[in-house]
């Protein structure tokens, strides 16, 4: 049955090679993309059709998403769009370090161009900000519009792990007050790399700890309980746009060495480096086929119920760490409640 599909950050990477395949699979569904800045889309990116929706989207503004959230809602109340059949939750920043040499004491030094850490307008820690709160809240703000068998993916990443070997600083739970209030441009320069990749880490943690929390509250709720909820990580890629502040030697080199998985995962398998088009089927595979998100997640989270969670080549996974967690997920859960004002009727609480 035709239906809409919403997706963040369809911009580029990964999603945009997903789009596309899934747009010529099924030119029955209308796909509505939401991405920072349409006009930056080169036009061969997807199929011509106006069944193909291109919504400009800041998810540093939570505003913004309220806005996205009640226009998409209204039309499909209106009739002129059909019910959510997957909502895909992709886009994800991580805050850049642009380096540049300068000398000084006769030795070279490296300096950040931006400082950290960063806010967004609503006065938030950006990272944690759009990889968690804006989409906690799109989804929170379209479950009404969604169909009673729909899925809700979210892309979470191995990162989320706090033994995650290749970050110096790795993720680490806190109260959510604590990770999004901020005071900007107050860390030493020396540490902004290594804090923006903990930021990083642990906003993929919340998000994971989210998409749990979700399956479990809409297993039980008494009119989404048909909506399903799957988690997926893509794995490590180049030429995603994460690097996009990086000098361009930089940028080229580590497209280079992602461009042979293979040998990087040999020399060491936790590196779980994948080619965009790899992940991108079966991030393809996972919109498809709905029975990989009715699958029962793998221990330790199964025995308190959860979302089943994917590796880069679509092989079912386990979470890690405070993801398993039920008290700590309902905690985070209910202060992004409070946080982001959700209506009592849209809390699932």
């Amino acid at each position: 049955m035709p239906g809409t599909v919403v997706i963040t950050g369809s911009n580029g990477g990964m999603t945009i090679l997903t789009v596309r395949q899934y747009a010529l699979a099924h030119p029955e569904d209308h796909l509505i993309l939401l991405v920072r800045d349409p006009s930056k889309l080169p036009a061969e990116a997807v199929p011509a059709s106006d069944k193909i929706i291109y919504e400009a989207l800041d998810m540093t503004s939570l505003e913004a998403v309220r806005k996205v959230s009640a226009s998409i809602a209204a039309r499909i109340k209106a009739g002129s769009l059909p019910r959510i059949k997957t909502l895909v939750c992709s886009a994800a920043i991580q805050v850049r370090i642009g380096v540049q040499s300068i000398r000084q004491d006769h030795a070279d030094v490296q300096i950040t161009s931006i400082e950290q850490p960063k806010v967004t307008p609503d006065g938030y820690e950006e990272t944690i900000a759009v990889n968690h709160l804006a989409h906690f809240l799109l989804i929170l703000e379209l479950l009404p519009s969604m169909a009673p068998d729909g899925q809700i993916i979210i892309v979470g990443s191995d990162t989320h792990r706090n033994d995650y070997k290749f970050f110096v600083k790795k993720a680490a739970y806190a109260p959510l007050e604590q990770l999004v209030n901020v005071s900007p441009g107050s860390e030493p320069i020396e540490n902004a790399k290594d804090n923006g990749l903990q930021r990083y880490a642990t906003s993929k943690m919340l998000q994971l700890m989210t998409g749990h929390m979700l399956a479990r509250r809409l297993k039980s709720h008494p009119t989404y309980s048909g909506i399903n909820t799957v988690m997926f990580d893509p794995g490590a890629m180049g030429g995603t746009g994460m690097l996009r502040d990086q000098s361009r030697f930089r940028q080229a080199l580590v497209d280079l060495a992602f461009s042979f998985p293979r040998v990087l995962n040999w020399i060491d398998p936790e590196f779980q480096i994948s080619l965009k088009a790899d992940s991108a089927a079966t991030l393809l595979r996972i919109m498809e086929d709905r029975e990989m998100a009715k699958v029962e997640p793998l221990e330790p989270v199964r025995e308190t119920g959860g979302a089943p969670y994917y590796t880069p080549s679509g092989n079912l996974t386990q979470s890690y760490g405070e993801t398993n967690e039920v008290e700590k997920s309902s905690a985070l859960w209910a202060d992004s409640v409070r946080l982001l004002g959700i209506r009592k009727n849209l809390s699932l609480e």
